[in-house]
């Protein structure tokens, strides 16, 4: 019996150049090796920076950050490197003049992903308890919070960052929100951080928006029930006229009593002995 011939077999290409050369799948291998590797070193430098002059949460290290970086944060917003930079070398510097005692604390990162981290820390430092806090705890039958030697409320907020990074290890997008509630001393922690953010606009200005931003953010969370926008700021105009009312007549029945005691005095002065 004869036996056919079979064909010769076929060495099949390697799988990831089946349409190339091998040379071009070890090419294109080691540039994957190295993208890792260089974005491993990046998510590493940053973890090494935390808390550091130049590192996170003030990231001021141009080397780590994409030219098409943005960032997004209460009340601020940014976008390309340059800006970045501007701004947090700004907030590196001027919080800790604006807020006394003001450190990081309990930083630490967090990977999703390669390309994907959440940076957790606390701003600690120390701030006035305002009068209206001081008669909001009494209303409510709640002690005083502990105080500084100083006189000072030992604040404390802490604060959340999703961070993006590229294929290379750079930084494209910086999103921070604030992740403590809305008792008196996270309020109060809360406005001053915010206060002490100011970068261009006027102290009244800013002091409005941040007034506003801390208002309809503990509305929202007092509410307990979804509320759209428009509720909010309306709570929020309604808020203001209602103080502004109330200094207004204050205000007007101080002028009534100077003005019933100026004519009291005059009266008696020309009365005849």
């Amino acid at each position: 019996m004869q036996v056919s011939p079979q064909p010769a077999l076929r060495r099949a290409p390697p799988l990831c150049c089946s349409r190339g050369s091998p040379v071009r799948c070890s090419s294109a291998g080691a540039s994957n090796s190295a993208d890792a590797a260089a974005l491993s070193a990046s998510v590493e430098r940053l973890r090494a920076g935390l808390g550091k002059p130049g590192g996170l949460p003030f990231l001021t290290d141009a080397s780590l950050l994409a030219d098409t970086l943005s960032y997004e944060g209460p009340l601020c917003s940014v976008s390309g490197r340059e800006e970045y930079l501007r701004t947090h070398s700004a907030w590196s510097r001027k919080l800790p003049e604006r807020l006394r005692d003001f450190e990081v604390a309990s930083a630490s990162l967090f990977a999703l992903s390669p390309t994907r981290l959440v940076l957790r820390w606390r701003a600690r430092f120390g701030a006035p308890l305002p009068p209206l806090a001081e008669e909001r705890l009494a209303a409510a039958g709640a002690p005083p919070p502990a105080r500084r030697e100083d006189g000072l409320l030992p604040a404390s907020l802490a604060l959340t960052s999703d961070l993006e990074l590229d294929a290379s290890g750079r930084l494209v997008s910086h999103t921070e929100r604030v992740s403590d509630g809305f008792d008196v001393a996270a309020t109060v922690a809360r406005f001053e951080w915010l206060q002490a953010r100011r970068l261009s606009d006027p102290p009244p200005v800013w002091y409005y928006r941040v007034l506003k931003e801390t208002s309809i953010a503990e509305a929202a969370d007092a509410s307990g029930a979804p509320l759209d926008d428009a509720q909010l700021q309306a709570g929020f105009v309604a808020m203001v006229g209602r103080n502004f009312g109330a200094g207004l007549l204050i205000g007007v029945a101080i002028y009534a009593a100077l003005k019933a005691a100026k004519a009291a005095l005059l009266v008696a002065s020309v009365a005849p002995p």
